[in-house]
């Protein structure tokens, strides 16, 4: 991704890094979990104004950092670079605020205190997007950016056992 200079868009965030990390993480996940949002977004038949309009829909309330960084991507005709923008400033903040970005899947709405004890169980400050995924039908799923996963649900242990019964 040459147009956008991860290190100096780091520098602009300054404290707010790890926000601004999340929120493109959240969009990037949005975007790559909904084929249709991503058409949208990365059409660029579509004029960036309409584009604009949608993301303002989705996001009423964004940091302004974030804002121009998506409307700048728009304008640009980069959202599809918006995969590779979000595992590379991840890592930066990661590497530099000590903070990881996961996936939290969850077969329902957790209690918070279930996502503070995963959070404090796997070390330094997680920022977790959570995804309700009913087929885990227990436990959960930790998914990090850099692809560490840690399997808790029970569909996992199902799994597990039964390739231990089959083998």
């Amino acid at each position: 991704m040459a147009e956008i200079d991860i290190q100096k868009l780091y520098k602009m965030a300054g404290k707010k890094a790890p926000e601004l990390a999340f929120q493109i993480f959240d969009l990037e996940h949005s975007l790559s979990h909904n084929w249709e949002v991503e058409t949208f977004f990365e059409n660029s038949s579509i004029k960036p104004a309409l584009r604009k309009k949608v993301f303002d829909m989705l996001y009423p309330k964004p940091s302004a950092l974030f804002k121009k960084l998506v409307y700048l991507l728009i304008d640009q005709d980069l959202m599809n670079e918006m995969p590779e923008l979000s595992e590379k400033f991840a890592a930066v903040v990661s590497k530099k605020a000590r903070v990881d970005f996961a996936e939290l899947r969850v077969s329902a709405m957790p209690d918070p205190s279930l996502v503070e004890k995963v959070k404090k169980t796997f070390g330094r400050g997680i920022k977790a997007k959570v995804i309700i995924d009913p087929e885990l039908i227990g436990g959960f799923f930790l998914k990090f950016l850099d692809g560490r996963t840690f399997d808790g649900s029970l569909k996992g242990k199902l799994e597990r056992l039964r390739s231990e019964i089959m083998a």
